[in-house]
C-alpha cells in the first residue's frame, strides 16, 4: 500500500473518530433531555410527601465483621 494512502487513511480514521465522539456526546444529551429528565420531574411531582425517603434503618455492623470476609 503506497504510503500517501496510509496518511489518507489516518486523516479519515481522526476526523471518523471525532465525528463519533461529537455524535456520542450529542445523542447522549438529547436522550437525557428528552427521556430521563421528564422522567425524574413526574415522579418527582406525583410522588407526594411522605417522610420516609426509601431509606432501610439497619443496626450498625460490628467493626470485626470486616476482618475476615470469605
Amino acid at each position: 500500500m503506497p504510503k500517501f494512502l496510509r496518511v489518507i487513511g489516518k486523516g479519515f480514521e481522526k476526523v471518523g473518530f471525532t465525528i463519533g465522539q461529537f455524535n456520542t456526546r450529542l445523542l447522549m444529551t438529547i436522550s437525557y433531555y428528552l427521556l430521563l429528565f421528564p422522567i425524574g420531574l413526574i415522579r418527582r411531582t406525583f410522588r407526594g410527601h411522605t417522610s420516609e425517603k426509601g431509606w432501610i434503618e439497619r443496626d450498625p455492623l460490628p467493626s470485626d465483621h470486616f476482618k475476615k470476609q470469605f
